[in-house]
């Protein structure tokens, strides 16, 4: 069983964690490098397939929201990145800040993710190699923990299995 695109865009999304940046206010540079800095870690964390490494610094309020609108809140993610981590013979995942508006200790992100996953066929055990890549409106807090996620909402997705675009599902 495959996961949908939708679901993996949603655990990626939440998978978003910031390594910590104490006390001060900080410039768009110094929150741009701070936010850059978790993305990778993430995605390292993923790459892994450390569900505690990915979830580690979300804020306990999180919530994701697909293309389609629907919210999933960061124990639903946890949840669909287990089976997304048990399915995946292999996880590949980059993430990149496009933009970022930095407000007081909120920041608006605008940020983009490749992931690739190797799923072995139900019958056959052959590989499917899955691509996606995604764009995600994200909104970072900033406090005592450093640079928290608070929301990821997916604005654009393109997916393919094999070489092959994967057919948008239905609402």
């Amino acid at each position: 069983m495959l996961l949908s695109h939708r679901t993996l865009v949603i655990a990626t999304g939440c998978m978003i964690v910031a390594l910590s940046l104490r006390a001060g206010a900080d410039s768009p540079g110094d929150a741009r490098k701070a936010i850059q800095a978790a993305y990778d870690h993430q995605s390292d964390a993923l790459n892994k397939k450390d569900a505690a490494g990915a979830f580690a610094m979300c804020s306990p309020d999180f919530v994701s929201v697909d293309m389609k609108g629907t919210q999933s809140t960061a124990a639903q993610n946890r949840e669909m990145l287990k089976m997304m981590f048990n399915m995946a013979k292999s996880i590949k995942l980059t993430q990149s800040v496009q933009n970022i508006a930095l407000k007081g200790s909120q920041a608006q992100v605008t940020s983009s993710g490749h992931l690739e996953m190797l799923i072995p066929d139900a019958k056959t055990k052959q590989p499917h190699k899955m691509v996606m890549d995604a764009v995600s409106k994200d909104t970072w807090v900033k406090g005592a923990k450093g640079w928290l996620l608070k929301r990821s909402q997916s604005v654009s997705e393109k997916d393919t299995m094999d070489g092959k675009a994967m057919p948008k599902q239905n609402k």
